[in-house]
């Protein structure tokens, strides 16, 4: 997961989750209808903790990107960074996750390299 161009640190792992809302519709024989709504979107990172830059960027707007493994492929958008979770346990190594929630469209691109 890059955040504003640069990866965030140490990160062990990423995750996208996009959610498309529905809306009720009049059905038939007391059967439901649903039609597609707007989709929403997050992406979240967690990993070890090697320095707490993040926490002054809470709340702040941001430009993230996710690719595959290859760099074949990426998706970006912009969004609000509205969760940070520091985790810090007796003889472990100090964790962190963080999340941001999309302020608009998620777009998909191939790289060109």
């Amino acid at each position: 997961m890059m955040i504003d161009g640069e990866a965030v640190a140490k990160a062990k792992s990423c995750e996208l989750s996009v959610k498309c809302d529905t809306i009720e519709t009049v059905g038939t024989a007391k059967a439901k209808g649903f039609v597609r709504g707007r989709y929403s979107w997050t992406m979240s990172a967690s990993g070890l903790v090697g320095d707490l830059q993040l926490m002054s960027q809470i709340g702040s707007d941001v430009e993230v990107s996710m690719e595959t493994r290859d760099e074949s492929e990426s998706l970006t958008g912009a969004g609000i960074i509205t969760t940070l979770k520091l985790t810090a346990t007796r003889g472990n190594l100090a964790q962190y996750s963080v999340q941001v929630t999309g302020t608009g469209v998620l777009t998909s691109a191939g790289n060109t390299r």
